[in-house]
């Protein structure tokens, strides 16, 4: 994917997503099924992932390379990167501690939409910093899958929002809801 696919693939999976999460009622909205996240804490989760790809965007090229240095040369599709992800998560890959949403009521649902669709319109900005070839020789370092080139952890980003999406469908239709 090209800069522009990627700006198009980030802002409507994260609004597919926002839009999801408004359309559902608020004991759904809090409904936490088998220990696992409610959907607002998909929603709160999204935010906490999101802002720290903002603020690694925000930074000059320079400090980027300075603190990360370059990717190790492996240029995933898409695709790949998904897979990844599910084998890392197979292995028992779970989110950081600091990505662990907190229980968020259904009064701060819009709230969170509109922040987390503020920062993918953000990122969305911010990729323009950088040249095409910058997204694959840059490096960033992911919590569960290790260095990514910046088009990697883009092409993570994109997915991201699809996965819990998908979760939080999920365990709604698990119980008919």
């Amino acid at each position: 994917m090209n800069k522009t696919d990627l700006r198009l693939r980030l802002k409507e999976n994260y609004s597919n997503f926002v839009s999801y999460i408004a359309t559902l009622s608020p004991k759904n909205y809090d409904l936490a099924i088998n220990g696992k996240w409610s959907a607002g804490e998909h929603l709160a989760h999204l935010v906490l992932s999101v802002e720290p790809l903002v603020q690694v965007f925000r930074m000059e090229k320079d400090m980027m390379i300075a603190k990360f240095g370059h990717s190790e040369g492996h240029k995933r599709s898409y695709e790949d990167m998904q897979a990844f992800y599910f084998e890392k998560l197979a292995m028992g890959g779970i989110a950081p501690k600091r990505f662990d949403p907190r229980f968020q009521s259904p009064e701060r649902r819009a709230f969170l939409g509109e922040k987390l669709v503020g920062l993918i319109e953000e990122l969305c900005s911010l990729i323009d910093n950088f040249a095409e070839e910058d997204l694959d020789h840059l490096a960033l370092p992911h919590p569960m899958l290790g260095t990514l080139s910046l088009r990697e952890m883009l092409y993570n980003a994109i997915y991201h929002a699809v996965h819990h999406q998908n979760l939080a469908s999920k365990a709604l239709d698990s119980i008919g809801q």
